[in-house]
């Protein structure tokens, strides 16, 4: 009896073990990038008999950061971490974060699995949704099935040992533009109206990490200049991204296409790099045959789009055809299911 007590011992110790691992590794992943060479002190106890872990980080600032973990059951442990106005870039951020962590049989795949909450939470001392979601920690990769906060949704895996790759999807359903551009360039536009829709894609490893992103708006303001819709693609090793195939359309329906680079490294210079983004008539090559898209006018129910193009056609097989038939305006209607 004696034996199996102390392999049970045992046994709860290497299980609470992992827990605190975890909890530790999302701590230090919650800390802000900017912060990585600053020091921190921190107070604290683990019990591994009695499975209890207690850790309040000091960052010799005004924000403050507390983690917990205890076992509740047999293979579930609960968790939670607590940040007062933690700097993250130009937010400052408060929540409770809360999760469960269900050990894996070990006489299968070892691993854990769990779901993590918010409460509480405030950016820049404004309340905002909050944060839900699932995942599972498998031969040291966190998998994460959904991670949902406010109007994006995350997905993918990274891993916690070398090389550290990550491969993440961050889907945006309805961003508003002005929150959008915050993000990126520290400041705020309080004229930005509009909303922000598509998906991200992130993978490689830290240092090389690859951008490719497809997003839409439509209907908003930026700068205090009007747009009737924006489809941007950029991709590139983070922080230089590359434009191309992007077309914006004017209130009045003109249309062009805009191409070029921009560094995020240096968010207060982000509106010269946007006005030195190469502007070009949008042209399309069919074969031998040219199209011009001079004006899109998207249809009231946002149902599709008119698009008012010329079109220039040459090569040997208009040899029935006048020289006046080569050039013609037209329309065409595009319906969006």
């Amino acid at each position: 009896r004696a034996t199996k007590t102390i392999k049970r011992a045992y046994f709860v110790i290497k299980e609470f073990q992992r827990v605190v691992f975890f909890v530790l590794i999302f701590g230090v992943f919650s800390v802000p990038l900017a912060a990585a060479e600053e020091l921190f002190s921190f107070v604290g106890d683990v019990d591994f008999s009695k499975a209890v872990l207690s850790l309040t980080v000091d960052t010799q600032k005004k924000s403050t950061v507390a983690l917990q973990a205890g076992r509740v059951s047999e293979h579930m442990f609960r968790f939670s971490f607590e940040a007062e106005h933690l700097a993250l870039r130009s937010f400052d951020i408060s929540t409770v974060l809360e999760g469960e962590i269900e050990i894996l049989p070990w006489k299968t795949e070892q691993g854990l699995k769990g779901k993590i909450w918010s409460k509480y939470t405030l950016v820049n001392y404004k309340p905002v949704q909050e944060l839900f979601g699932h995942f599972e920690i498998k031969k040291g990769t966190l998998f994460l099935h959904s991670l949902i906060l406010g109007s994006l949704d995350c997905q993918g895996t990274i891993q916690f040992v070398a090389p550290y790759k990550i491969d993440l999807l961050i889907k945006l359903t309805s961003v508003q533009m002005k929150d959008f551009i915050h993000f990126f360039t520290k400041k705020k536009d309080e004229s930005a109206q509009g909303y922000v829709d598509g998906e991200i894609k992130l993978g490689g490893v830290p240092g090389q990490m690859s951008v490719k992103g497809t997003l839409s708006s439509y209907n908003g303001v930026v700068k205090e200049k009007e747009y009737q819709s924006i489809i941007l693609n950029l991709f590139g090793i983070y922080p230089v991204m590359r434009v191309a195939d992007t077309v914006v359309a004017q209130p009045d329906g003109l249309t062009f296409s805009v191409t070029g680079d921009v560094d995020l490294r240096s968010p207060e210079g982000f509106s010269k790099q946007i006005k030195a983004l190469t502007r070009k008539p949008l042209v399309y090559e069919k074969g031998e045959n040219l199209e011009w898209t001079l004006k899109r006018v998207r249809d009231e129910d946002n149902a599709g789009t008119i698009e008012i193009k010329y079109l220039k056609r040459q090569g040997d097989d208009l040899s029935t055809l006048s020289e006046e038939d080569s050039d013609m305006f037209g329309f065409e209607r595009r319906v969006e299911f």
